[in-house]
C-alpha cells in the first residue's frame, strides 16, 4: 500500500541524435583535416596570413586585427581564396559584436548571476581578441549553451578555448557558410550532453548530485504532478554508440515513508490517526484529512518503525487509506469521493485494456482478533470481530491478528475492510488513453473514480482509479496507463452504474 505514495518520474535520455551529432563531428573533422594539410609548414601559413592580415588593413581601415589562431584559419583560405575569407571573417565580427546587449539578457533569463554574466563577458572578450575570426557575442552564446549542459558556468569556461580554436579553423576555411557553420557549433555544444555522459562522468555526476539535493516540481502544461526529490541516477551504456541514463525521483512524502517514527514517549492517547501522523511528521511533508476518524484510546509505536507504517496502521483499521498528493503532503480519505468527467469506453478513448477477474483472495468468513493493552477476562483478552461475504458461497475462512490494542467495534470494523477490500480486488483493470487527462481537462488522480465500459473485458461499471503512469515519446505521444479496481478496493461503496459479468458479480460492502 505504501506505493501509492511513492510518486515516481522516470527521465531518460536517449542518443537519438547520434546521427545529427556525427554528421556535425565529422565535418568538423573534415574541415580540421583540410586546415591541417594546408598548414603542415606553419611558419608559412602564418608568414601568408600575416600578408592577408595586412591586405584586410588596407581595405578594412579601423577594423581590429585577425589574432594568431585565426591567422593559421585565415592563412588556409588565402591558399585558395586570397582576401575574400579575410572580408567575410572581418564582416562577421562586425557584425556579430553589435548583439552583445541582448546575448546578456538572455543569459539573465537563463539564470546565470550578475557575476556570472560579467566573468562570461570578461572572458569572451579575452578570447575574441584571441581569436578574432569570433566575436564577443557568439562567443558568450556558446558559453551559455554550454553552461546549459553541463551544469554550472565554472565548467562551461574550460571548454570554451578548445571550441573556439576549432571553430576558427572551420570558418577560415569556408567563411561563405559562416551562418550554418555557427548553427553547426551549437549542435555540436548539445550533443556533448549525450557524448558527455560517458567522456566526463564526474561532471554528469556532480550535476545529478546537485539536483538530488534540492526540490524539484514536475508539470505538465502548468499543472503540479509532482513534488520531490531526485533519489535514483541509473547510466547505462552499449556498443559505443548508445548511452541511456534513467534519472528518478519520489514525492517529498519518501521521507515520512522510509524514516523511523520518532517520539519521547513512543505511546498516544485519546487521538486520531491524522493526529498521530501530524505528530510523527517532523519531516514538514504535511499530513491532512478528509474523512472522519475515530480516536485512538491508546497507540503504542513499536520501536523502529517507519511513520508511514503507524500511519498504515491505524488507517487500515479505520477503512481509509493514506494517498499521496500532488504537492507531496498526504492525505487520509476513501476511494470515490472524487469523480473524473466523463467515461472510458472501449471503441471511443481505450487504447488498450486488459482485465483480472480473481476470487482466488476472497474468503467467506474473515475473522479479526486481538487484545486490550489492560483488563482481563473475555472481552480484553479474546477479542474477535467477524465479516461475512456470502457470495462466496463456500466454506473459505481466513483469520487475521490485529497488530496493535484493539477491542471489539475496531476488530469488527477491520474485518469488514478486509472483507470489503478482498471484493474489491477481485476486480481489476488496466487501460491505456491518449493524454494526460480527462474530459474537463484535470489531470488523472488516484482514487477518483471514472466510469468504464469495454465489452471485451466484461467490465461496466464505476471504477476507481489506483495509480496513474504517464509517460511521453515521440512516436506515440502522451498516455496515461490507468490501473483500475472495484472502489471497495479503496473504501469506497460498491461499483454503480453497471455491473461486471454476473457470474463475477458481489454485494460486498454495499
Amino acid at each position: 500500500m505504501g506505493t501509492i505514495l511513492e510518486a515516481t518520474a522516470v527521465i531518460k535520455g536517449k542518443d537519438a541524435t547520434g546521427g545529427a551529432f556525427d554528421a556535425v563531428a565529422n565535418k568538423i573533422n573534415r574541415i580540421a583535416r583540410a586546415a591541417n594539410a594546408l598548414n603542415r609548414d606553419v611558419q608559412k601559413q602564418m608568414s601568408m596570413a600575416s600578408v592577408a592580415e595586412r591586405q584586410a588593413s588596407r581595405l578594412q581601415r579601423g577594423s581590429v586585427t585577425i589574432g594568431g589562431a585565426a591567422k593559421m584559419a585565415a592563412g588556409a583560405a588565402a591558399a585558395y581564396e586570397g582576401s575574400r575569407a579575410v572580408h567575410a571573417l572581418v564582416a562577421r565580427t562586425a557584425q556579430a559584436a553589435s548583439d552583445r546587449t541582448h546575448e546578456e539578457v538572455r543569459m539573465s533569463a537563463s539564470g546565470m548571476s550578475a557575476q556570472e554574466i560579467a566573468e562570461a563577458d570578461d572572458i569572451a572578450a579575452q578570447l575574441s581578441a584571441r581569436y578574432k575570426a569570433v566575436s564577443q557575442t557568439e562567443i558568450m552564446h556558446t558559453a551559455r549553451n554550454i553552461r546549459s549542459v553541463v551544469g554550472s558556468f565554472e565548467e562551461a569556461t574550460h571548454i570554451l578555448d578548445p571550441l573556439m580554436k576549432l571553430r576558427v579553423v572551420a570558418l577560415g576555411a569556408h567563411p561563405e557558410h559562416a551562418a550554418e557553420l555557427g548553427e553547426d557549433f551549437d549542435k555540436l555544444v548539445k550533443g556533448m550532453e549525450i557524448k558527455g555522459v560517458t567522456q566526463d562522468l564526474a561532471k554528469f555526476n556532480h550535476y545529478i548530485d546537485g539536483m538530488a539535493k534540492a526540490e524539484i516540481d514536475i508539470l505538465f502544461n502548468g499543472s503540479l504532478a509532482c513534488r520531490g526529490y531526485v533519489d535514483r541516477y541509473q547510466p547505462k551504456i552499449g556498443q559505443h554508440r548508445r548511452a541511456e541514463i534513467t534519472i528518478s525521483g519520489r514525492s517529498k512524502s519518501q521521507d515520512f515513508i522510509d524514516s523511523s517514527a520518532v517520539h519521547d514517549t513512543g505511546q498516544f492517547k485519546s487521538k486520531d490517526p491524522q493526529e498521530i501522523a501530524a505528530t510523527l511528521d517532523k519531516f514538514g511533508v504535511g499530513i491532512a484529512a478528509d474523512v472522519p476518524l475515530t480516536k485512538v484510546p491508546i497507540y503504542r509505536i513499536t520501536p523502529g518503525e517507519t511513520a508511514f507504517r503507524c500511519l498504515e496502521k491505524l488507517c487500515r483499521e479505520q477503512g481509509v487509506f493514506p494517498v499521496g498528493q500532488a504537492d507531496g503532503s498526504i492525505l487520509i480519505t476513501k476511494g470515490g469521493r472524487k469523480r473524473h468527467a466523463g467515461a472510458i469506453l472501449e471503441g471511443v478513448n481505450m487504447e488498450e485494456g486488459e482485465a483480472d477477474h480473481n476470487w482466488s483472495g476472497r474468503h467467506s468468513d474473515v475473522i479479526v482478533r486481538g487484545q486490550k493493552p489492560y483488563g482481563h477476562g473475555e472481552d480484553a483478552l479474546q477479542i474477535e470481530g467477524i465479516a461475512r461475504d456470502a457470495e462466496v458461497g463456500r466454506y473459505r475462512p481466513v483469520i487475521v491478528f490485529h497488530d496493535g490494542d484493539t477491542d471489539k467495534d475496531r476488530a469488527r470494523k477491520r474485518a469488514q475492510t478486509r472483507r470489503d477490500r478482498e471484493a474489491g480486488n477481485s476486480l481489476k483493470a488496466s487501460v491505456t488513453v491518449q493524454g494526460f487527462r480527462d474530459d474537463g481537462g484535470t489531470l488523472w488522480e488516484p482514487g477518483a473514480l471514472i466510469f468504464t465500459q469495454s465489452q471485451f473485458l466484461d467490465v461496466a461499471q464505476d471504477m476507481a482509479i489506483e495509480t496513474v503512469t504517464w509517460s511521453q515519446d515521440r512516436s506515440d505521444g502522451s498516455l496515461s496507463v490507468l490501473s483500475l479496481v472495484d472502489p471497495r478496493a479503496l473504501g469506497g461503496s460498491g461499483a454503480k452504474g453497471g455491473s461486471t459479468g454476473a457470474a463475477w458479480g458481489s454485494d460486498a460492502g454495499e
